[in-house]
C-alpha cells in the first residue's frame, strides 16, 4: 500500500514539476480568440487538463482510515477520531466543498495565505481574494478556482461509505496559456 501512495506522491510531484517548467501545449488559435474587457484579454486556458491528482473509486471504498487525503501538496491518513470528532459536531467544514478545497490547496496557489482577507460572496458559494484568486462552488462536490498566472483548477470530491466527510478525489489543472 505505501507503495502505492509513494508512486502517486511521485507523480504528482512530477507533473507539478512539468507545469512549472513550461507547458508545451499553446493553441495560438485559442490566444486569438480571446475576449477582449477593458481593453486586457481575458485569461485563455488549455482544453488539455493536466491531473494532478486522481483517487479510484477502489480507493474509495476501503477503510475512511486507509484513504489518502490530499492536503496542500501532501499526502495524509486522517485518524478514525478525526471521524469521531466530525460525529460529535466538531470541523463541520469537513462537509462543505468550498471549505474542504481552500484548506487543502493553498500549495497550488503560489501564495503563502491566499484566502485571509479574502471576501466570500454569494452565501459562501465564492471566494475572491486581493490577488485575484476566485474559488467558486459548482456543487458541494465540484469546485473550481482560478489563479491568475498559474490557470484554472477543478476539483471533484467525494464522501466515502459511512461518512459525510469530504476527500479530494481528482485535481486537474487547465493551464492559463501564455505568449
Amino acid at each position: 500500500m505505501y507503495k502505492r501512495v509513494a508512486t502517486l506522491i511521485i507523480l504528482i510531484v512530477g507533473m507539478f514539476v512539468f507545469f512549472l517548467g513550461g507547458y508545451a501545449g499553446n493553441d495560438p488559435d485559442a490566444k486569438a480568440a480571446a475576449a477582449q474587457s477593458n481593453g486586457h484579454l481575458a485569461p485563455v486556458y488549455s482544453d488539455k487538463p493536466i491531473v494532478l491528482y486522481f483517487l479510484s473509486d477502489e480507493i474509495l471504498k476501503r477503510p475512511r482510515t486507509k484513504i489518502p487525503n490530499y492536503r496542500n501538496g501532501e499526502i495524509q491518513f486522517r485518524e478514525d477520531s478525526v471521524f469521531q470528532s466530525f460525529n460529535e459536531g466538531h470541523h463541520p467544514w469537513m462537509a462543505n466543498g468550498i471549505d474542504v478545497v481552500t484548506a487543502s490547496s493553498v500549495n497550488l496557489t503560489g501564495e503563502n495565505d491566499p484566502f485571509g482577507g479574502a471576501d466570500y460572496l454569494y452565501r459562501g458559494k465564492m471566494i475572491r481574494t486581493k490577488s485575484g484568486i476566485v474559488v467558486r462552488q459548482i456543487t458541494n462536490v465540484n469546485i473550481e478556482m482560478t489563479v491568475p498566472g498559474i490557470g484554472k483548477y477543478k476539483f471533484y470530491l467525494a464522501s466515502p461509505k459511512g461518512t459525510s466527510v469530504l476527500f479530494i478525489r481528482k485535481i486537474m489543472l487547465y493551464p492559463e496559456l501564455r505568449d
